[in-house]
Order: structure tokens, then C-alpha cells, then sequence
């Protein structure tokens, strides 16, 4: 399925948008106007407004118009025979409302990702890929990574045992424990700020090796940008490198805030770590001395194998056993797609030529998604990238827009940037037909280019009518 063209239709204008049936990318527009057209181009082929309709192509090469006119009911009509096939692309419900039917029945709203297997909230998840959504994606696959390198055996025993050992320990401590009002306060202020503080150290994303290059490059093209053009020119540069700066600074903070407010919760509770914590707790409320020893006993054993897990992974305090059991399936298509990926080529010096497919940067993410998206549908769909690239450098950046190129013939790119790197190699593929690039903002005539700011749901995206 690819998007050939995206019209909004309100009771003052009317504008379209039209898009390369393989490579689009469009610059032009601020963050919140890139977010509003993300999501209309989203909403023409999922379950839109009326007003927003679009013309697809299908993958056996229908060329359909979604129409979603102001008032009356939604239509599909197929181009080349101008018939309609609107229950073609609703969703189906099973479970008819006249129990002597057998058959499902096709209702709801026109609905094309639905109709072709997308459930209605994952769309958004399906079709765009942000920066953020990339950056969560590398850090999960670096997690998944670490655990595919571990000993599989070893690894799953010791996961599984923790999890078992924790379950242990906790049905003890609910067992044995005495209605204290005050020590459950206590316990639950523990294990608030404990939750708080993994939470913050789950979401950090950037390390200070990134941050540094990061500021570092944003330094030396602001002192470009002022020395070829002029110093004012180079201020969002600087502004923007400060920015990370701070933000790293923040979440420093919340960090050091979180381990403080812990330490607080701790030292309240009359202990000084987590791990006396959880003892204290098992201890304090154990009543027999053989159920004592043995919770004491539980405890220990839980410790030793939270020792070995810290040494299978290097001390990664931020893959915990009960996440690797959350990603076990992932984790073994990870292993079983090495071994059937294992080279089987030499180079010319003799050495092994190791796989490519499993890389962790950002051709790897897009290609995972891909492959997933193709497992979950029945058609392909677009991939829309929304700024996604811009913290990359040129050597990251070529191998992602090699990707695009090399995927663009099975999948539809539509890529929102404002980076003159994209912008230039989008162009010498429009050189080729391989792509086209769409200019909005200001080279667009105000009320064209203007979306309303009631509602991100109502953005409408306007280009000049081909």
C-alpha cells in the first residue's frame, strides 16, 4: 500500500499533497507542523476525519481513492473501474449481531490499516518511526544484544531462578507479615522511590560519550555557519547544544534526586539499602523461627544469584532478570537468526565475513521494523520518518539512506527533516524518478501552509497542486 496522494477538504479551502510512490521527503516545517501532517497522513489511511481522504495503491496494483467527504458516509472507489469497494477496506467484526448469521460483518468507519490486519492502536506505531522511537529501539536491541551474547543456558537458569526466588520470597514475607500500618507506610515509600529511580535510569538514552559528540559537533558547525555566514546565524547551533547539555544536566538530577529521595525512604525505614530492605521486611514480619530461617535462607540464595547475574552481563544495572523473561522470544530469534546468518564467505585475506543484518544502528532498526510490519499485514505499508535522522553522523546517516534506497521498491518512505544532507541526496534520487522532494513553509502561500491550532487531530498538510 502507498499513499499517491493526501487531500484536506474543509468548508473554506481546499488542498493536496502529493507523493512519490517510493521516496518522499518533505522539509519546510517546524516541529509541531511535522507532528500535525504525521498524523494526517497516518489518519488518511487508517480510520481518518471527514475531509481527509487519499489515493493508494495497492500491492497488486489498484489504484484506489479513499474518499471521507465533509458530510455523508466514507467511500473506496477503485480508479480503474470507478466501482465501489468500501466493505473491501472497513474493518471486521466478528461476533454478528443476528446469531443465525454466520458470516462476519464488515462495519465501522472506512479503515484500510484495519482492513489489512493493523489493530486501530497500533497504527501509529506501525507507519512512523521518530527519533525518540529510534532511540528507544537501539537501546533495546543493545539490551538484547548483551543477552544474545551471554550463555544461553546459564543465563535463562539464572533468570529463571531468580524470578522463582522472588516469587518465594515475597509469598513468605505476605504470609508471615503483621498488620502494621505504620511499617507497610514504610515498605510502600521504599518501593515507590525504588520504582521511581529504576524507571529514571530505564529512560536514559543518552551517555555522556553521545552528549559530547553531540555538543561537540554542534559547536564546530556553528562556528562554520559563523564564519561563512554570518554570527547570528550560528546561535541555534549553540542554543541547541546547551539544550542537550541541560537536559543530560536534568536528568542527572532527577537521577541524583531519585537515589536521594530513596536513601530518604531507606533511612526511615531504619536501613541503609534496598537489599536490607527487602531482608528487614522478610524479617520483620516472620514469626516462627524455622519459617524465619528459611526466608532468611530464600534471601541469600536471591543474592548470590543476583551476584551472578551482575557477572554474566557486565554489571548492566539496567537489564534486570525480569526484563530478559519479558524479551525471551526476542532474545532467541536474535540467537537463532546468528546462527543461520553465520558467513560463509572469506574475504581476500582468508578472514570470515561476518553478517550485517543484526547491525544495532538505525538501518537495523528500520529493517527489524520492516519485518515486523510485513509479518503483522497483509499489504505493505508506508514508513514514516519524522526527523528521525538528525543526531546521526555522515556515516551512520549514508548507511540509513542506503537502507531507504534499498527498501524502496517493497516499501514507501515518507521522511519529514529539515537536514540539508537528506534533502541533497533526496534530490539526486529525484534526478533518477527514484524520489521527489516537497518544499512546504514558506515557500507556500500562507493559506496553504497554515495548519489550525485547535486540534492536532485537524492539521492539514498543503503543496502546491501537481
Amino acid at each position: 500500500m502507498r499513499i499517491r496522494r493526501l487531500e484536506d477538504v474543509t468548508e473554506t479551502h481546499r488542498a493536496s499533497l502529493r507523493l512519490h510512490d517510493e521516496i518522499t521527503v518533505i522539509t519546510g516545517l517546524d516541529r509541531s507542523t511535522r507532528e500535525g501532517l504525521a498524523l494526517e497522513l497516518i489518519g488518511s489511511i487508517g480510520s481518518g476525519r471527514p475531509g481527509l481522504s487519499a489515493d493508494i495503491i495497492m500491492d497488486d496494483g489498484r489504484r484506489v481513492s479513499i474518499q471521507r467527504p465533509l458530510e455523508g458516509a466514507a467511500t473506496a472507489v477503485d480508479l480503474s473501474t470507478d466501482e465501489l469497494g468500501s466493505d473491501e477496506f472497513r474493518h471486521t467484526r466478528t461476533g454478528p449481531i443476528d446469531s443465525s448469521i454466520n458470516e462476519p460483518i464488515k462495519a465501522g468507519p472506512l479503515d484500510p490499516l484495519s482492513s489489512v490486519g493493523i489493530a486501530r492502536h497500533r497504527h501509529r506505531a506501525s507507519v512512523r518511526l521518530g527519533r525518540a522511537e529510534l532511540q528507544r529501539a537501539r537501546l533495546d536491541h543493545e539490551r538484547l544484544t548483551v543477552l544474545a551474547n551471554a550463555d544461553q543456558a546459564t543465563m535463562w537458569e539464572a533468570a529463571e531462578q531468580l524470578a522463582e526466588l522472588e516469587a518465594e520470597v515475597r509469598g513468605a514475607v505476605a504470609a508471615s507479615r503483621e498488620v502494621d500500618e505504620h511499617a507497610i507506610e514504610r515498605h510502600e515509600a521504599v518501593e515507590k522511590a525504588h520504582g521511581k529511580l529504576e524507571a529514571l535510569i530505564d529512560r536514559g538514552v543518552l551517555d555522556d560519550v553521545e552528549l559530547a559528540t553531540s555538543v561537540i559537533a554542534l559547536f564546530v558547525m556553528g562556528i562554520g555557519v559563523a564564519w561563512s555566514a554570518s554570527v547570528p546565524f550560528a546561535v541555534p547551533f549553540y542554543v541547541v547544544a546547551a539544550c542537550l547539555v541541560v537536559l543530560r544536566d536534568r536528568h542527572r538530577q532527577a537521577v541524583a534526586a531519585a537515589r536521594s529521595a530513596e536513601n530518604e525512604a531507606l533511612a526511615a525505614s531504619g536501613v541503609k539499602t534496598y537489599l536490607d530492605h527487602q531482608l528487614r521486611e522478610v524479617d520483620g514480619f516472620v514469626g516462627a523461627p524455622e519459617r524465619r530461617a528459611r526466608t532468611l535462607v530464600l534471601v541469600e540464595r536471591q543474592q548470590a544469584e543476583l551476584d551472578r547475574w551482575s557477572r554474566l552481563l557486565g554489571d548492566r544495572e539496567d537489564i534486570t532478570p525480569r526484563w530478559a523473561l519479558e524479551h525471551r522470544d526476542k532474545v532467541s530469534e536474535l540467537v537463532e537468526r546468528r546462527v543461520a546468518e553465520r558467513p560463509t564467505a572469506d574475504d581476500e585475506l582468508g578472514r570470515e565475513v561476518p553478517p550485517t543484518t543484526n547491525s544495532p544502528g538505525d538501518r537495523g532498526v528500520i529493517i527489524r521494523h520492516l519485518a515486523h510490519v510485513r509479518d503483522a499485514a497483509t499489504e505493505s505499508l508506508p514508513l514514516l520518518l519524522d526527523d528521525p535522522f538528525g543526531s546521526l553522523d555522515d556515516f551512520d546517516l549514508a548507511a540509513a539512506l542506503d537502507c531507504l534506497d534499498e527498501e524502496r521498491t517493497r516499501t514507501q518512505f515518507i521522511v519529514l527533516t529539515s537536514d540539508p544532507r537528506i534533502i541533497g541526496w533526496a534530490e539526486q534520487l529525484a534526478s533518477l524518478n527514484r524520489a521527489s522532494v516537497v518544499h512546504l513553509g514558506s515557500e507556500i502561500h500562507p493559506e496553504q501552509s497554515r495548519l489550525p491550532q485547535h486540534s492536532v487531530n485537524e492539521h492539514r498538510a498543503a503543496s502546491p497542486s501537481a
